[in-house]
Parts: structure tokens; C-alpha cells; sequence
């Protein structure tokens, strides 16, 4: 788990693992701090907790980030079908 601050302030939350898929060592975004109760994001036991999800994700051989681009791409090819049907 590592939390990335930029030269602005922003501050992200990130999980650090080997990949399964490729060998290489690679990070996946897990969300922004949350500083206040109004602010969306995550705190750090929330943080903890969504690490600890992926290195499962990893220890069972797969490649969560790779899982999330997937589940990704599905989403937005399932909205440009409903917009294209939509359109016609």
C-alpha cells in the first residue's frame, strides 16, 4: 500500500504488486484520501482494506488491474451499444 502526494497536494492511494499475467512489477489506483467527512475517497483502514483485496486477487493468480480494464471496456462497449440503439 503506498499513498502518493503530488507537488499540488493531491494524495492517492495505490496498490504495489507483481503481476501475475506479466512478471513485472506494476501499481493500481485504489482511490483519492478522504481528508473530510464531505469528500469522496478513501480512508486508510478503507485503503487497507482494498489492498488487501488485490494481493488476494494476485495470490489467487490473477492480475486485478488487468481484471478492472476488462470490466471496464465491457462497461463502455454495453453504453455505446445502448447509445447506438438509441440513436437508430
Amino acid at each position: 500500500l503506498v499513498l502518493r502526494v503530488t507537488e499540488r497536494g493531491s494524495k492517492t492511494w495505490y496498490a504495489i504488486y507483481r503481476s501475475p499475467v506479466t512478471g513485472k512489477q506494476t501499481k493500481m489506483r485504489l482511490g483519492d484520501v478522504k481528508v473530510t467527512e464531505a469528500e469522496n475517497g478513501l480512508t486508510l483502514a478503507d485503503a487497507r482494506s482494498a489492498n488487501i483485496r488485490v494481493q488476494s486477487e494476485v495470490d489467487a493468480g490473477r492480475d486485478p488491474r488487468v481484471e478492472r480494464e476488462k470490466e471496464q471496456a465491457d462497461t463502455r462497449r454495453q453504453l455505446d451499444a445502448e447509445r447506438f440503439a438509441q440513436s437508430h
